[in-house]
């Protein structure tokens, strides 16, 4: 079964590693534009990002937040909705 994703955004939370990062992975080859939140690991978040963008050439990007802060998230959030034009 595939679903088309093409045009939608997807912001992930812990979407550079583990299952997050599966999740990334599998909308990614759906069509959708990702915008994956980590907490530290830059270089781990760095690599996702190169693989995203080496399934489909989509404008994927990566925000550093710590969810537990409810100022960050909203930081993120609105950093995202930048980035993701609006929608």
């Amino acid at each position: 079964m595939h679903i088309d994703l093409t045009g939608k955004n997807v912001l992930i939370t812990g979407g550079t590693r583990g299952i997050g990062r599966v999740i990334s992975h599998i909308l990614t080859k759906c069509g959708a534009r990702i915008g994956a939140i980590y907490r530290s690991d830059s270089q781990t978040a760095e690599a996702t990002l190169t693989e995203l963008r080496n399934i489909n050439d989509v404008n994927h990007f990566i925000l550093q937040a710590d969810i537990a802060n409810e100022h960050a998230v909203e930081a993120a959030v609105q950093s995202a909705q930048a980035q993701f034009g609006g929608k």
